[in-house]
Parts: C-alpha cells; sequence; structure tokens
C-alpha cells in the first residue's frame, strides 16, 4: 500500500466484501456473482470458493 503497509489476505477478503456488499453498488459487483465466498487461511493465503466452474474464474479472482 501506500502507507508502506505490506498487502495482506485480510485486505484481499476485505475489498471483496466491500465490492459486494448492496449498500456500497460496486460496478465490480455483478462480475463476482460466481464466487460464493472468500476466506482467508493466513496472513499470506487467500481462499476463493467458486460456485461453479467456468473459464474466467481465475480472471474473476484477481
Amino acid at each position: 500500500w501506500q502507507d508502506g503497509q505490506a498487502v495482506t489476505a485480510a485486505d484481499v477478503a476485505f475489498t471483496y466484501d466491500v465490492y459486494t456488499d448492496t449498500v456500497v453498488n460496486s460496478p465490480f459487483r455483478s462480475s463476482l456473482r460466481h464466487i460464493a465466498a472468500v476466506t482467508t487461511r493466513d496472513s499470506l493465503t487467500v481462499v476463493f470458493r467458486f460456485r461453479q466452474r467456468y473459464p474466467e474464474m481465475f480472471y474473476d479472482a484477481v
């Protein structure tokens, strides 16, 4: 980040939560509809759970 802090798995999960929050109404929300959940295993590992397999699933995870 610009403040010198390392990006963590929690940051990634938080960003997903913000993008999918209906109150925020992000324009990216619809493109994330195939992702069922985003969780963290540790500070460096993010786990994406998809509702189904589809060709663009890896693009949607980044």
